[in-house]
Formats: C-alpha cells, structure tokens, sequence
C-alpha cells in the first residue's frame, strides 16, 4: 500500500467510534481507500478486550485492558516508538524523513471528571518537552473557540491548559459539528499542536460522510516545513 503523495507530507485523521463494530468496519475499509496514513481512534469496539475489525497489516497501539484510545499506523514508512499507553490516552513517537512528531490520542468520557483526563495528559507534556506535539481528542468539552455553542466548565479547563503549556488550537469554530447524535449537535473532538507552525496544518476538516458513529472524521494534512500554504 502506497502512502506517500506529492501533495502532502502526511494525513492524519481522527474518530470517536462510539463502541460500534459496523463503524469500525466502514473506519477500517475508508483508511484503505483514502490512504489515511495515522489514524487516532476513541471508544473503540472490543471484543474479549481487543480492538478488531482493522486489516492486521495495520499497527494497532492500545491498551490491553479496556481500550478508550490508541493509534491505527497504516503506513508502513513510519518509524513508531510508543511513549505512553494507558486506558483513555495514548502517546507514539512517529517518525518520517527525518522528523519526529509526539502524537497523542486521548479520550475524557462524560462521566469522568475531565481535570482526571487532564491532569494525566500533562504529566505526560511536561516529560515530552519540546517535541513536535499532536494531540486528538474527544475532550467532551465546549467552547466557541472551536464551536458555534456556548461553553461550559469543562471547555474552559481545556483552555486553560492550551495557554499553560502553549498549546494552538486548530479547530475552526464555524466546522461541521463533530458529534450529532440523541442528546443534539456539537463541538467536542479536538486537535490541538504544539512547537509545530500552524501553516503545517492544512486541509483540516470534519467530514460529513457516514460514518455510522454519532461522531464525525477529523481529517488534517501535515505538510513539511518549508511547504507554502495551499
């Protein structure tokens, strides 16, 4: 399988998979399709607490034990080392033609107190120092920084840690919504960057394609450094 492209260094993607087996599948056959080449995956479908529906030509990074995040590696150019791997959150260190990048998924259940989730993500910042950092996630968090609703308390918890360790947000607050599901519409999934310039980060999006989650894919190209804007 061939990911490397004239036009873009990598593309990265993000999904809440919502524990469905049949939007694992369609996630499975749409990274082969559209030549994805890292995948962040939250609230995955486990069966005897392994993370399947995924082609085993892929490297998977999850927890053993009750998987809420982890990484699909699809191309197989990368240089992969884990850093971290717990249940909610997940670090790689990924590298290609001679550039490294800290990629971190990490998933904060509404049910949990999210300063737990953030307290954890960072410890593990503060170990990763000036790395080139990604980090995706459903943070179940609101705030019209990237979102056309109101905020809430948990949206400015992660804004305060965004400008505590210099964090950019690249969400655009006038996106598709990244959720749509019983309980309504909104802005929750979230890619933030640091020590990487943000004219990297080009073609971000939230898609509008079935993905039979309530969640929708948050898809982004990570160009060189030197690479002008489209």
């Amino acid at each position: 399988m061939d990911h490397k492209s004239s036009s873009f260094f990598f593309r990265g993607v993000h999904l809440n998979l919502n524990h469905c087996r049949r939007a694992s599948s369609v996630l499975g056959r749409d990274i082969v399709h559209f030549n994805y080449d890292f995948f962040s995956v939250n609230d995955p479908y486990i069966f005897y607490s392994s993370v399947i529906e995924f082609s085993t030509t892929f490297r998977n990074f999850f927890h053993p034990y009750n998987p809420l995040a982890g990484f699909i590696i699809a191309n197989s150019n990368f240089k992969v080392f884990p850093i971290y791997v717990e249940s909610s959150i997940v670090a790689l260190e990924i590298g290609l033609q001679e550039e490294n990048f800290a990629i971190i998924s990490i998933y904060c259940p509404p049910s949990k107190d999210l300063k737990e989730n953030l307290d954890e993500l960072k410890k593990l910042l503060l170990d990763l120092g000036d790395k080139n950092i990604l980090i995706l996630g459903d943070f179940n968090a609101k705030s019209r920084v990237w979102g056309l609703r109101d905020g809430d308390h948990r949206g400015d918890l992660v804004l305060e840690m965004a400008e505590q360790f210099d964090l950019l947000i690249v969400n655009k607050n006038d996106s598709n919504p990244s959720f749509n599901g019983p309980q309504g519409i909104s802005w929750i999934d979230i890619l933030l960057i640091k020590n990487i310039n943000i004219e990297r980060i080009q073609n971000w999006t939230i898609e509008d394609k079935i993905t039979l989650s309530d969640h929708q894919k948050m898809v982004f190209d990570i160009v060189p450094q030197n690479t002008n804007p489209f």
